[in-house]
């Protein structure tokens, strides 16, 4: 399967445990570039149904996989999504309202006594636009079983959601580039100290162009893989960060 640069980057600095008190970069346009370059390609992945950072944070469904999930082991499910960021990608079968004037969306499973619901929006002209067969393609947050069905909760378009994301975590390294902040998180970490030790090469190719920013960061993959130098230099600069959580999704 397609893994992304992020995917294979940030796989490896996870098998490690990052210190460096310097992480602003020397030129932020070329820093931002990076940054959006790696984000925009995980979620291209996550789309995609490629490997991605994203991907192992948001673990992705069809209604029938969901069903078979809770069908299987109701608490095991439960720790897995309940109150848990979940895509879900489907088709609608019903666009309703509870007695309480909630709007949800009826996913059947492999049969019609089977079936998930996926509460949204009301107010959402796109949710207003869908209909019977429509294809649906949601991040909710798992809500667990209610009267023997999956119930998911605060569904947004997977797109709507992803450009959310991606603003989050591209202005999440800005306190830190201004020396107001520290990285949250091993991802945070792991992206800042991998361009700090490899500024010299990726500065220049980052600044103008994105495809040859990808290109050395490819290379940049390569090398660390292969050069134990490079692989003991990331050992000793993400230590740091050892107990910081992988990712923050919100």
């Amino acid at each position: 399967m397609k893994r992304t640069i992020l995917f294979l980057l940030f796989a490896f600095c996870m098998k490690n445990a990052f210190s460096s008190d310097l992480l602003m970069p020397n030129n932020k346009v070329s820093f931002n570039n990076y940054i959006e370059m790696i984000v925009d390609d995980d979620i291209k992945g996550f789309t995609e149904s490629s490997n991605s950072v994203i991907g192992e944070k948001i673990p992705t469904f069809s209604a029938s996989e969901l069903i078979l999930l809770y069908k299987k082991n109701e608490l095991a499910a439960d720790k897995k999504v309940k109150g848990k960021p979940l895509r879900v990608k489907s088709v609608a079968k019903a666009i309703q309202s509870d007695f309480a004037g909630n709007a949800y969306i009826i996913a059947n499973g492999k049969n019609a006594f089977e079936s998930v619901f996926l509460y949204v929006n009301a107010e959402d002209e796109r949710v207003l636009n869908l209909s019977s067969g429509s294809k649906i393609d949601f991040i909710c947050v798992g809500g667990g079983m209610t009267v023997g069905t999956p119930v998911v909760k605060k569904c947004e378009f997977t797109d709507d959601y992803l450009s959310k994301l991606r603003d989050n975590v591209i202005n999440s390294f800005e306190p830190i580039i201004n020396g107001k902040g520290k990285p949250k998180s091993k991802f945070e970490a792991s992206l800042m100290v991998l361009y700090k030790l490899n500024e010299d090469n990726l500065e220049s190719k980052c600044k103008k162009d994105k495809k040859e920013c990808m290109k050395t960061l490819k290379g940049l993959g390569d090398t660390i893989g292969l050069n134990e130098e490079g692989r003991d230099k990331i050992k000793k600069e993400m230590e740091k960060y050892k107990d910081l959580p992988d990712l923050i999704i919100k």
